[in-house]
Parts: structure tokens; C-alpha cells; sequence
């Protein structure tokens, strides 16, 4: 009977859960004891899985994940395809890594710095070599974009953190002053390249050469008279790319002048270096003493023609602001000028060797002379010199 009326009453408490009413006739010690089991078997569970979890981990069988810092720039936001690679920088990695409370507000300028060198560090790449017109452009837009948050983040820096520090280091603050003009010079050489390497220099980044030197000469702590002298040297670079274009015909014509001019120079030092030694003895010149007086006159006269030509020629040519050109001119006239005062130099101090003195090439030193006193008078007193010395010299030697 008793086991009967126990089936019975199984049979009703399953009846009675199924339909949802098992907390109606189960015990109070019952229902606590079938609520904490589940609960009980998820703890135990996760316990077990933490603890696998840390054998694998202390065994280096997978790695947890690195944190990676926030930036003060959203990358992806102006332009960036992804977050570029950071630079080394101990300073502001040593500012950034800094627990204590006393410079916590500088940091903000210290990861914008750093974000600011990373993404010009990705620019400078992408200009090496000179992209295309349209790669160069967007370079130019994202140049721009970081560039107005350095210097917002430069102007919070000087209005309000430092003024509202008193307990900030003055060193760090000085050396985030340093990153604010190492950033500005980065800035600048990006826009050297886009300032000579598009066809129409007209973007807006360009603006920025006058921005930056107004807001680090307003507060006065970084010199901004740098950055202008340099602007300017950039555009004068650029000026004159755009004249050798212009005087391209010109500068071919006055590059073979020169050339044959350095083409004569050329061939006279590698006959004179195969003569042998020049030397004299008792008054009488070697063999090899006597060529080099022959192929020094002949080079002489050889240069006096050619530099007249010369000097005809480009006073016939236009005039021109060109570096390019006018530099061509000068080289011409120094090495026909060094060349001509060699040969006359070296002619007159084998002369004072010479005791007899009859070579032909002695007669014309004297019209070397005028030639250069003509073409080179700022140059005679060194001419007179050399005259002066080697004849003084032949006197002493054999008028005795």
C-alpha cells in the first residue's frame, strides 16, 4: 500500500512539473537544491575552462592580445588606408609610459606628437619615389589634415596646459617644444616635394608655410624665421627648375663650351702625365722639361682662342636669372682662367731653369701676359708676381 501511494504521488509531482507547477509541491530545501544547480554547474564549468585556458597560456601555447594605445588622430577618419607603423622616439615613448600624476597633462600633446610623426613618417614614404599627380594630391590632403590637428593641439599646449601647469616639468615641457619643431621641419620637407613636384603648386597644405611661422612667432618659444627662410629657399628652387625648362636651348649650347674647354683640360694632364720627370741640369732642360714648356704654350693660345670665342658668344645671349646658366658661364671662365695662369707659370719656372733661355715658347709669354691683363685684370697683380719672381730668379741663377 505504501509503495503505492508513494507511485502515486511520484507520478502527480511529474505531472505537476510538466505543466509548470512543481514550486507548488515541491519542499522549500527541494526547490532551493534544484535552482542552484545549474548555476552551480556553470561556475564549476568556467572554473575548469580558466584553468585550462592559463595551462595554455603559461605554456605559450596562444597569447593574449597587446593593447595598443588610442590616438589623439583618427586615421581612418582623414585618409589613412590603416593606422601607420609609430617611429622610434624614446622621449615621448619614456613621457607616455610615465605612472605619475605630475606631468598626466602633457600626455595628450606627447601621443598627438607621436601620432603626428608616425603619419608624416607614411607620407614621406609615399613621396620616395615622387608619386603619380593624384597620389601626390591625396598625400597633400592628409599632410593637411594632421597638420591642422598639430597645430591646434601646439596652440592648447602654450594657451592652457603650460599656463595652467605650475607643477609641470620644465624640461619635458621644453622637450615637447623641441617635437613641435621637429614635427614643423618633417611638415616642411613634405611640402618641399609637393611644392616641386606638382605641375601647378596651388593646394591648400601650401598655406600652411605661412600658418606655422605665425602661430610659433606668436607665442615665441620655436623659431619661426626658419621655416620662412626655407619656404622661400623652396620656391626659389622651384623658380629655377621652371628657367632651366625655359633656357634649356641655352644651357645645352653654353654645356658644350664647357665641355670642350674640360675636354682640352683632359687631354693636356694626361700627356703631361706621361711625359716622365721634368727636371734640368746645369742649365739645360731634360727632353720631357722641353715638351711640357712646347704643350703648356700651345694650350695657352689654344685657351686665349676659345675664350674669345667664348666671351663674344654670350654677350650675344640673352640675360637671364637662370643659376643654371649663369653658373655655366662661370665655370668656363674659371677653368680657361686657372689653365691659362698654369701655363703661364709653369712656362716662366722652367725659364728660370733654363740658362740659355731660346725656346720660341719664352717669346710669347709676354703675349700670354696682355692676354690675361685684357681679359683677367683683376688677375694682374698674379700674373705681375709670377713675371716678377721667374725673371728675378733666371738672374740670379746665370747673370752671376
Amino acid at each position: 500500500m505504501q509503495r503505492s501511494v508513494q507511485g502515486s504521488a511520484d507520478e502527480l509531482l511529474a505531472a505537476e512539473l510538466s505543466r509548470g507547477n512543481a514550486a507548488d509541491l515541491l519542499p522549500d530545501d527541494d526547490l532551493k537544491r534544484n535552482e542552484l544547480t545549474p548555476i552551480l554547474i556553470i561556475a564549476f564549468s568556467l572554473i575548469g575552462l580558466c584553468a585550462i585556458a592559463y595551462v595554455a597560456w603559461s605554456r605559450g601555447m596562444f597569447s593574449l592580445p597587446e593593447h595598443v594605445a588610442d590616438s589623439a588622430i583618427n586615421f581612418e577618419e582623414i585618409g589613412f588606408a590603416t593606422r601607420p607603423a609609430y617611429p622610434k622616439n624614446e622621449e615621448l615613448t619614456a613621457l607616455l609610459e610615465d605612472s605619475g600624476k605630475a606631468n598626466r597633462p602633457l600626455k595628450v600633446h606627447a601621443r598627438m606628437l607621436y601620432d603626428c610623426q608616425a603619419a608624416y613618417a607614411r607620407i614621406q614614404d609615399s613621396l620616395n619615389p615622387l608619386p603619380d599627380p593624384d597620389t601626390l594630391q591625396h598625400d597633400l590632403d592628409l599632410t593637411a589634415a594632421v597638420s591642422k590637428q598639430l597645430l591646434a593641439d601646439y596652440e592648447e599646449f602654450e594657451t592652457t596646459t603650460v599656463p595652467k601647469g605650475r607643477s609641470l616639468s620644465a624640461d619635458t615641457v621644453s622637450m615637447l617644444r623641441t617635437q613641435y619643431a621637429s614635427r614643423a621641419g618633417e611638415l616642411m620637407a613634405i611640402l618641399q616635394v609637393g611644392y616641386v613636384g606638382l605641375e601647378n603648386p596651388e593646394h591648400p597644405a601650401f598655406l600652411l608655410t605661412d600658418t606655422l611661422p605665425q602661430l610659433f612667432g606668436r607665442f615665441g618659444f620655436i623659431d619661426a624665421t626658419a621655416y620662412t627662410d626655407q619656404w622661400q629657399h623652396i620656391r626659389e628652387f622651384r623658380r629655377q627648375l621652371e628657367l632651366d625648362v625655359q633656357y634649356a636651348t641655352m644651357i645645352d649650347d653654353l654645356q658644350a663650351w664647357y665641355s670642350t674647354l674640360a675636354g682640352l683640360h683632359e687631354e693636356v694632364d694626361k700627356v703631361i702625365r706621361n711625359l716622365g720627370e721634368v727636371s734640368s741640369n746645369r742649365g739645360r732642360l731634360n727632353p720631357a722639361a722641353v715638351k711640357l714648356i712646347v704643350l703648356l704654350d700651345d694650350y695657352a693660345t689654344k685657351i686665349e682662342g676659345l675664350n674669345t670665342d667664348f666671351e663674344e658668344h654670350v654677350e650675344e645671349l640673352e640675360k637671364t636669372e637662370s643659376d643654371t646658366v649663369n653658373e655655366l658661364i662661370a665655370n668656363f671662365r674659371a677653368l680657361a682662367l686657372e689653365d691659362h695662369m698654369y701655363c703661364f707659370g709653369e712656362i716662366y719656372r722652367r725659364y728660370a731653369e733654363d740658362r740659355f733661355a731660346e725656346l720660341e715658347q719664352y717669346d710669347r709669354l709676354a703675349r700670354h701676359y696682355e692676354y690675361a691683363e685684357q681679359w683677367w685684370p683683376r688677375k694682374k697683380p698674379d700674373y705681375q708676381g709670377i713675371f716678377t719672381t721667374y725673371e728675378n730668379r733666371w738672374k740670379q741663377n746665370w747673370m752671376q
